[in-house]
């Protein structure tokens, strides 16, 4: 699991407005895949919740469960795709657009909703379908629930009411504790295993963001990109059982490459091959599985998007998957990795519709 990414084919409000700040019962329908192509070894099956305008897979799980949102005619809902072909489709008690990020090995699920009032709400979702609301310590403005572990320990940040951003860190009871890095002006925690360790990002008193991680017993590691001044950590939410943190970073030249971490303090960089030709280009993770296979999407000189998915040993492959557009800003976007090296992920047609769509090596 990890954290979301800004990319042209997102188009909720509340999820513009959760970046900007730094940041019901199931129906369920039996429904068939809607078609498969092979590329290569890998089988890519596309797939869209039933009468929806958009579908926009955001993780898999161990299982291949794919947690996501879809839009009708009403506005943006949640969706759990189980891997019997069969769609639960949710809502937060009074949300009018409901943003999932996450979900664990379990089943349950966390993410976002908003309210009438445009204020963001966190929720987390049990596998039975329950939903249990929340928001962050001391009067929040808003709170976005980024990452759930496998014991139902989520991360995530929010805002208090001066506006100053923290990330939390809530237990499985429903104990909510903020997280601030040290020198931190603004803090995010976006990835989370099980024993407790936790990564994410922080903005400094010059606005320049670092990376950290948190250790389950309370240790703040921070770091940097490779490059010196000019180069920000822009996500750093996929973390592995092994402690390995992947995420990607900004350059002195905009744009956008991968980094990995590993628990010694090594970074390695890495970018699609000409993935970025121009500013606000190049090559952003989305997810780590347990092995370190990392799948992301790039930007070519077009700005048409393409997935990816990188070995450990640093050997990356792309894909498209048939039907994607080739204009500007569609294309093909990795979501999520699960440990069996299955992707799920969203891409975008030549009419600017979104699908959901699965890669299986």
């Amino acid at each position: 699991m990890s954290e979301w990414h800004s990319s042209a084919s997102e188009q909720s409000a509340f999820v513009r407005l959760a970046r900007s700040l730094g940041m019901c019962l199931a129906v369920s329908t039996a429904v068939g895949f809607a078609s498969s192509a092979h590329a290569g070894k890998a089988v890519i099956v596309t797939f869209d919740v039933p009468n929806s305008q958009q579908t926009s897979p955001v993780g898999i799980n161990r299982a291949g469960d794919i947690v996501g949102s879809y839009e009708d005619d009403v506005g943006q809902h949640g969706f759990v795709l189980s891997t019997d072909g069969t769609y639960a489709t949710f809502d937060p008690k009074k949300s009018i657009e409901t943003s999932p990020y996450a979900i664990n090995n379990g089943g349950s699920s966390t993410g976002l909703w908003g309210d009438k009032k445009f204020t963001l709400h966190a929720f987390v979702r049990s596998a039975d379908g329950k939903i249990k609301s929340f928001d962050g310590t001391n009067g929040a403005l808003t709170t976005v629930a980024h990452n759930i572990s496998n014991n139902g320990v989520i991360v995530g940040k929010y805002n208090d009411p001066d506006n100053v951003e923290h990330g939390f860190v809530r237990s499985k009871q429903g104990v909510i504790t903020s997280l601030d890095a040290p020198g931190a002006t603004a803090t995010s925690a976006n990835g989370i295993i099980d024993s407790g360790e936790i990564s994410g990002t922080y903005l400094d008193a010059n606005q320049i963001r670092h990376g950290y991680v948190l250790s389950a017993g309370g240790t703040y590691t921070t770091f940097d990109a490779p490059g010196g001044a000019g180069y920000q950590i822009a996500d750093a939410g996929a973390l592995n059982d092994s402690g390995t943190v992947a995420g990607d970073f900004v350059d002195s030249n905009e744009c956008a490459q991968g980094f990995v971490r590993t628990p010694d303090g090594t970074i390695t960089t890495f970018s699609v091959p000409s993935a970025c030709t121009a500013a606000d280009q190049g090559t952003w993770t989305s997810g780590m599985n347990k092995a370190g296979e990392i799948a992301g999407y790039y930007l070519d000189s077009n700005n048409v998007e393409h997935g990816f998915v990188r070995s450990k040993n640093g050997t990356i492959k792309t894909f498209d998957v048939p039907g994607a557009g080739q204009g500007a800003y569609e294309g093909t976007i990795a979501a999520g990795i699960n440990d069996a090296g299955v992707i799920a992920g969203t891409y975008t047609d030549s009419n600017g519709a979104e699908h959901g769509f699965t890669r299986t090596p």
